[in-house]
């Protein structure tokens, strides 16, 4: 019966995934360059062929191998890669996003996915110099290593490296203006005095359609107030275990806030249909105070804003103080960007982490990310600006190729790219600002592994968050809760807790 199903399976592979992967190189020599063989790799899906992108004809001229890129398709890409690796493809090597770091780890168990440790320390220099070991134990899975961590940027602040700042609440300024308010908000009663002052006397005209706060479904965190409750992430550490918001008494206190906000009718009443777009758009047109905003949004926001509210004025709160004056927003940013695996059906396994590594050589990885010098980007003071259209036609999907980075530079040649809209820049730089960032605390769980428990995340996710929408908006009551804790537990959350905190109690610093 196995044999069986494997055949129908490489059929359906067959059938499927010939028309749907793009980017196919037709016939090709298995050598390319000398005794270099052509490298065989399958990435997500792009606007464009990645054969045809200046940064992968970069790659081939850096390292002297040729690549053939093929592509996931844009839908349903996680059920083709599971027939891709059912059918035993010969791809060298496969980069995906983050979302599919479970799959990732099924295919190691499964013995789909070579270990690589071995090969890395004969043919991985670089990968080893400018990576560090906590990058690399993301990728391990029941301590073997079955692939290359392509970690997610972390910027040096006070000779650490942590995580930056991306969202934090934004506020109509004009709106606080128009009703008497100089000063951001410090404490949670100033917060709420502040939303109430929105409703009350309505400084953006809109009567009955008034939200002075908004929530997308699914996602109960208001940036720099939850950790006022002591709580900025998903897991806190008490008493020097990890325990996870739902069981923490302080969400329930947090929780009873924002039903208290949705009772006086200061939290948007929609909030538990709003999808992200509808929130941008009710901030946007002018029917909302405050929201939660992304830097790299911020420059479509303005635009938005000058043309629907002209005068409109935008700026960011801070994070407001806890019980002991602490302000925190519990950074979210994941320690990884994207996963490479080299399947056991590779033809060149070696080669391919010969390639990477000769992609991290200092002057090969820099022009591989940012581009040349006086064409792509300009030096001023240390930093990196890019050179516009040149760079953004040319590097704009830089970060899809990569198979590694350097942890210490990486971080400044990509904040060229937030150079593309002043207004986006400006954001990001506000963030940077030390009394600004150090609103920003890393999670205890950002370099936790793959875990079995974690096939039960999305699922505990929909459990918490519609339980408390419901008892947020009175369809239900912190009554059940218990009931409710219960059924968290029993479907994966005492898994989850059992297994974090016994990778917490090996690796915590």
């Amino acid at each position: 019966m196995f044999k069986l199903k494997k055949l129908l399976a490489s059929a359906l592979l067959i059938a499927m995934t010939v028309p749907m992967l793009s980017g196919c190189g037709g016939d090709k020599s298995d050598t390319a360059n000398g005794d270099k063989p052509v490298i065989k790799v399958l990435m997500n899906s792009m606007a464009s062929d990645p054969n045809q992108s200046a940064t992968a004809k970069t790659i081939e001229e850096k390292t002297g191998y040729k690549i053939v890129y093929e592509t996931l398709p844009q839908d349903r890409a996680a059920e083709k890669l599971n027939l891709i690796m059912a059918g035993g493809d010969s791809y060298d090597y496969i980069i995906t996003t983050t979302d599919m770091r479970a799959q990732f780890a099924d295919y190691a168990k499964q013995g789909a996915l070579l270990e690589v440790e071995d090969l890395i320390k004969e043919h991985g220099e670089n990968l080893l110099k400018y990576m560090t070991p906590e990058s690399f134990d993301m990728m391990r899975i029941d301590g073997t290593l079955y692939g290359i961590p392509v970690p997610s940027i972390s910027i040096s602040q006070d000779g650490e490296k942590k995580g930056s700042l991306s969202t934090m609440l934004s506020v109509r300024k004009d709106w606080m203006e128009k009703v008497g308010i100089t000063e951001k908000p410090q404490t949670i009663d100033e917060f709420t005095a502040m939303l109430q002052a929105f409703k009350d006397k309505d400084p953006g005209n809109n009567g009955s359609s008034n939200a002075p706060l908004s929530l997308v479904a699914g996602n109960l965190t208001l940036p720099g107030v939850q950790g006022a409750f002591g709580i900025p992430h998903e897991w806190n550490e008490v008493d020097g275990k990890l325990v996870n918001i739902v069981e923490d008494p302080r969400y329930l206190e947090y929780i009873k806030y924002l039903k208290k906000l949705f009772d006086k009718g200061l939290l948007d009443p929609e909030f538990p249909t709003n999808k992200a777009a509808t929130v941008k758009e009710k901030f946007t047109s002018g029917k909302l105070g405050i929201r939660a905003t992304a830097y790299y949004d911020m420059g479509s926001v303005i635009d938005s804003l000058d043309k629907n509210c002209p005068g409109a004025k935008v700026e960011y709160l801070d994070a407001l103080k806890d019980e002991d004056g602490n302000q925190h927003i519990g950074l979210t940013v994941g320690a990884l960007d994207r996963l490479v695996f080299i399947p056991k059906s590779a033809k060149n396994p070696e080669h391919a982490i010969k390639l990477m590594n000769l992609m991290l050589e200092p002057d090969n990885f820099r022009e591989i990310a940012i581009g040349k010098e006086g064409v792509h980007y300009t030096v001023k003071d240390g930093e990196y600006w890019p050179i516009i259209p040149k760079f953004f036609e040319e590097r704009g999907d830089a970060n899809n190729f990569l198979t590694g980075i350097d942890e210490e530079k990486y971080p400044i040649y990509w904040q060229a790219r937030v150079k593309k809209d002043e207004r986006v820049y400006e954001a990001y730089k506000y963030m940077q600002q030390p009394e600004v960032s150090r609103f920003g605390l890393e999670s205890h769980t950002k370099y936790a592994p793959y875990f079995d428990s974690d096939k039960y995340t999305s699922v505990l996710s929909q459990i918490s968050s519609d339980y408390f929408t419901n008892v947020i908006v009175g369809a239900d009551s912190l009554d059940t809760y218990p009931e409710f804790l219960k059924k968290w537990k029993k479907e994966g959350g005492a898994a989850k807790t059992k297994e974090l905190n016994e990778w917490y109690k090996k690796n915590k610093k």
